[in-house]
């Protein structure tokens, strides 16, 4: 997975919390954008293990 992919994926993720959390809720606009870039985090996080667990497979598929 390129890195671009999982800058522009995390986003879209932040961007579709903030606007998720102002149509369903009243909290201010800093909350929201904090549990947004909260949510944010935990997607990049994940989706930088499964890239590197990815590349560390592959790499050892090469050396066999």
């Amino acid at each position: 997975m390129r890195t671009y992919m999982i800058v522009i994926t995390s986003v879209i993720v932040a961007f579709a919390a903030n606007v998720a959390l102002d149509m369903l809720t009243d909290i201010p606009m800093l909350l929201r954008w904090v549990l947004a870039i909260a949510a944010n985090l935990v997607v990049t996080y994940v989706l930088s293990t499964i890239a590197n667990r990815r590349q560390r497979s592959i790499n050892s598929d090469q050396t066999k």
